[in-house]
């Protein structure tokens, strides 16, 4: 997704920032309240590790180890307090300030540090395993040499297979199956009333004449 970024913007930083707001949005707008926009845990742990040096020079391997846990316990409020008495002067340019750098970080991204939720549903709190799925879920498939595709069928083959990596295919077609049998099932039941009307009396006098009897 390409993203124009005004002159006037620092390049590099700057630009990433705008880029990882879009994103957020975009998982807004397509997912709604179906999904919750979770921060990389070890992105965020380099800046906390930049700025473990400057908050605890002589402790800062213990220092960084609190932090993390605090952040996996969602004590976002403990760390920002940890990093606030360290924080450098405005007047001081970014990358000689990792401290106010982390601290913005975290300030810029309400709701976005939940790690403990993700732990105890045992879903990943790094993008890792998502980076490398885009190797065997989507390239793999879809940039076989000689491949060409229109968008609506990328997308439908995108599905399929983000249906079998996430070990949904069965419980999927299952569903499908079932919904095709309510909708036969719902057919058959519209049309048995028509077959269960009890004839009328013209229509046992066109029976009677029609199909005579033996007797005479």
């Amino acid at each position: 997704m390409p993203f124009e970024l005004d002159s006037a913007v620092t390049p590099g930083f700057m630009g990433w920032e705008m880029a990882l707001r879009e994103i957020v949005n975009q998982v807004k707008r397509i997912f709604g309240i179906q999904a919750h926009y979770l921060i990389d845990f070890y992105h965020l742990c380099d800046y906390l590790a930049a700025a473990s040096v400057h908050c605890a020079p002589t402790k800062y391997l213990s220092w960084l180890q609190r932090q993390k846990q605090r952040l996996k316990h969602n004590q976002v409020s403990a760390v920002l307090t940890s990093l606030k008495p360290y924080l450098e002067p405005e007047n001081l340019p970014d990358e000689r300030a990792p401290v106010r750098a982390c601290h913005r970080y975290l300030i810029n991204r309400p709701g976005q540090f939940n790690d403990q939720d993700a732990i105890n549903d045992e879903l990943p709190i790094g993008s890792g395993e998502i980076e490398s799925a885009h190797g065997y879920v989507i390239q793999e498939r879809l940039k076989l040499s000689g491949c060409w595709w229109k968008l609506e069928n990328a997308m439908t083959m995108l599905a399929l297979r983000v249906l079998r990596a996430n070990g949904d295919w069965n419980s999927y077609w299952q569903k499908i199956q079932m919904a095709i049998g309510a909708s036969h099932c719902a057919k058959r039941n519209r049309l048995m009333p028509s077959l269960l009307i009890t004839p009328t009396l013209q229509d046992k006098k066109t029976v009677k004449r029609k199909y005579p009897t033996d007797k005479h």
